[in-house]
């Protein structure tokens, strides 16, 4: 269970553990794992990713196994198997369950490798964001230099970024990590030109629905505002109900739109 030492301030319960626990209900600490000055829920943090988690799962099992089948569209046109969409949902669903996975242990366990679970937190939004471009750039366009040369590029930038949280975490703000990855998820909006034509306006507004929900959820998390009930349900919380929400808009997308495209 943890070797807790536990006082009673305010209200809140703020504890210490000196070894491996998992986080228990009513228990705060004194300040954010991410270092802010105020306190956060980790059981619903560690929850939500939780869901999260499995949901990605679920949600990974049908993009692959619908795209390793014969579909049948509702004009009754038949869609093979494509393996682009095979190999692309698959980079795209591991990505998912790795950050959310990532997070889950993070806000979950307790104990002496918690400095690493954080790091692999940050860490794991990277392969996110080219996980997320990759079905975009190689279903539509895999027959064209346009969709490899950004795909090249969303993931050079995002290995570049992990690289550089894996060594140099600790010497990293947080308002620096939070500027590399809006600024790489808004890289998308180059491909402007070569999405709306495919997607068409509503499937391109559920990407950008996507990414404003992303970006609305890392402002209130550098600026850890509003904060409505720090230690319950404060800026943190926010946050995560933003990645949840916006995770799952590009999955619709990719549901409703990339794995009935006919290429």
């Amino acid at each position: 269970m943890g070797d807790y030492r536990a006082t009673d301030e305010d209200g809140l319960m703020h504890v210490q553990c000196d070894s491996w626990a998992l986080t228990d209900f009513g228990q705060v600490g004194t300040r954010s794992r991410d270092g802010s000055l105020h306190a956060t829920d980790e059981v619903f943090n560690a929850a939500s990713h939780l869901a999260a988690t499995l949901f990605s799962i679920l949600g990974t099992v049908l993009l692959v196994a619908e795209s390793s089948s014969t579909q049948l569209l509702d004009d009754g046109t038949e869609l093979p198997p494509n393996v682009w969409k095979i190999v692309s949902f698959s980079i795209y669903g591991a990505s998912l369950i790795f950050l959310f996975g990532c997070s889950t242990i993070h806000h979950a366990v307790v104990g002496p490798m918690e400095g690493f679970f954080r790091k692999m937190d940050y860490l794991a939004i990277y392969p996110l964001i080219g996980g997320t471009f990759t079905p975009l750039c190689l279903v539509y366009y895999h027959d064209n230099v346009i969709g490899w040369a950004f795909c090249a590029t969303v993931w050079g930038i995002a290995a570049a970024g992990m690289i550089a949280t894996a060594c140099w975490f600790d010497k990293i703000p947080k308002w620096w990590s939070m500027t590399m990855y809006i600024t790489l998820g808004w890289l998308g909006a180059g491909m402007t030109h070569w999405l709306i034509p495919k997607l068409g306006w509503s499937g391109f507004g559920l990407f950008l629905w996507g990414g404003c929900l992303y970006t609305a959820g890392g402002y209130v998390y550098t600026m850890e505002t509003p904060n409505p009930m720090p230690g319950r349900f404060g800026f943190h919380e926010i946050w995560h109900l933003a990645v949840v929400l916006a995770a799952l808009t590009h999955w619709m997308l990719m549901y409703n739109y990339v794995l009935v495209a006919e290429v």
